[in-house]
């Protein structure tokens, strides 16, 4: 799924709060995390999400939950920006391919 530009870098908690949320989100819509991994400009998140959902659906699930979120607990992310993430993020449909394959 996608890969998520998010400003600036998450780190310390702002990070660790970051990955528990996103595992939050995807057991409320049951999406098994295949890989996850918070770099310092971006979040790589691979989900096996249902086909009816679609990659950016899924990735606007998981950007419209952890932005008020982290927000709201973290208050020197409100001073920084409107908003938590760039809506500009690239997202993909893979099919049967496994991870090694991606």
């Amino acid at each position: 799924m996608p890969e998520v530009s998010p400003r600036p870098a998450p780190s310390g908690p702002v990070r660790g709060r970051l990955d528990t949320l996103i595992r939050e989100r995807r057991a409320e819509c049951d999406w098994p995390v295949v890989a996850l991994g918070i770099e310092l400009d971006h979040v790589d998140l691979f989900v096996a999400a249902h086909p009816e959902h679609s990659p950016s659906y899924t990735a606007h699930q998981v950007m419209g939950f952890t932005s008020p979120v982290l927000r709201g607990e973290f208050a020197h992310l409100q001073s920084r920006m409107v908003a938590r993430w760039s809506w500009l993020c690239f997202v993909a449909a893979v099919g049967a391919m496994s991870a090694g394959t991606v």
